[in-house]
């Protein structure tokens, strides 16, 4: 139960919503995926310090080079942030909290002590059938955690339903979930299934595409990125962290993927107006882009860099807070809504909170 003092609080968030909004996840945020996509990877400082893009966190890793001064300051700002919060997301670039943002992130990466939390409550479920985000999957977004592919499946479905919600005759982008390639890699699903289930779920009409996401995981231990340019006519191989002894392997497994995905394209079902000539993917070059950012090399942020470079910035706790406060998250308004409840029964300073 809370006062009328934080219902009028809670009155007023809800008002500020739509001008809070962040559109990572609408098809706004993808023009630079068009126009500048790997020109924005590349370092424009080639120092051993993380870049401003990059999806870690301050002293999240002791080779990490950065003035120790830089790690002992709070760069999540905002009057309304408990300490447990600053103290566990520390984002190289500063970061400006609201209130409804504060609350948001206490409610996903936290629990009191004098109540039990519930691991397996619901927080992000999209109108896609493939996935959805209990909180235990977002505790792998913690500094250090390995990301789940749940994670990875809810920031593709996301951009996948803005793509769709902009659109007005086909979606330019199409961003597949991590099934995908193990489908077509490991557990050799059916060619009309995976059409049928493909082409209704997260594709569409070829006539206008302009690239093609696909996730990929190399032997359940380590995440890049696919990413199939049809205007350039070219594979593009994004890995944070490349391995000489692995590099055959995963271009092989990138080679495959490609060549399935020409097959897949064969059927007249991705065709507006079905072309004499469809895509011969398997004969685009593979393109290894030189001097982009790399993730540390004792870190786990190979699926935070695989998020990043499909929606083209993000930290872990901003990427968690684009997908629970996303409009595309059939939960938003109830999560929100418990969250703040939940956020103005907190003690001052937060002091008393455990962390996940």
């Amino acid at each position: 139960m809370t006062n009328g003092k934080s219902s009028q609080s809670n009155s007023n968030m809800k008002r500020a919503r739509s001008i809070r909004r962040r559109k990572v996840y609408g098809s706004s945020s993808l023009e630079s995926v068009d126009e500048e996509f790997i020109s924005s990877l590349v370092m424009e400082n080639k120092s051993t310090e993380p870049s401003t893009n990059s999806p870690m966190e301050i002293g999240t890793n002791k080779d990490n080079n950065s003035d120790r001064s830089i790690k002992k300051q709070e760069t999540l700002i905002g009057e309304h942030v408990p300490q447990f919060l600053k103290d566990l997301f520390k984002p190289i670039v500063p970061f400006a909290m609201s209130k409804e943002e504060a609350a948001v992130a206490s409610y996903v990466f936290c629990h009191s002590m004098k109540e039990n939390i519930d691991l397996k409550e619901i927080l992000v479920r999209t109108k896609l059938e493939y996935c959805e985000g209990r909180r235990i999957h977002f505790c792998s977004m913690k500094p250090k955690g390995e990301i789940e592919q749940d994670i990875i499946n809810l920031s593709a479905s996301m951009l996948t339903i803005g793509e769709r919600r902009d659109a007005k005759f086909s979606t330019n982008y199409w961003f597949l979930p991590t099934t995908f390639s193990q489908y077509f890699l490991a557990w050799n699903l059916p060619f009309m299934q995976a059409v049928e289930f493909y082409y209704d779920i997260v594709m569409g009409k070829v006539d206008l595409l302009k690239k093609v996401f696909i996730p990929m995981n190399d032997d359940n231990y380590h995440w890049y990125l696919v990413v199939i340019d049809f205007m350039k006519k070219e594979v593009v191989y994004l890995d944070s962290f490349p391995n000489q002894h692995k590099r055959e392997y995963r271009l092989k497994c990138v080679h495959t993927v490609a060549l399935y995905l020409e097959d897949l394209l064969q059927h007249p079902n991705f065709y507006q107006n079905e072309p004499s000539d469809k895509p011969q993917i398997s004969k685009w070059p593979i393109y290894e882009p030189e001097g982009i950012d790399r993730q540390n090399a004792s870190s786990n942020d190979c699926g935070a860099w695989v998020i990043m470079w499909m929606v083209c910035e993000g930290t872990r706790l901003r990427i968690a807070l684009d997908l629970v406060m996303n409009r595309g998250n059939v939960l938003r308004d109830e999560i929100e809504d418990r969250a703040l409840v939940w956020f103005e029964n907190l003690p001052t300073g937060g002091g008393e909170h455990l962390m996940l």
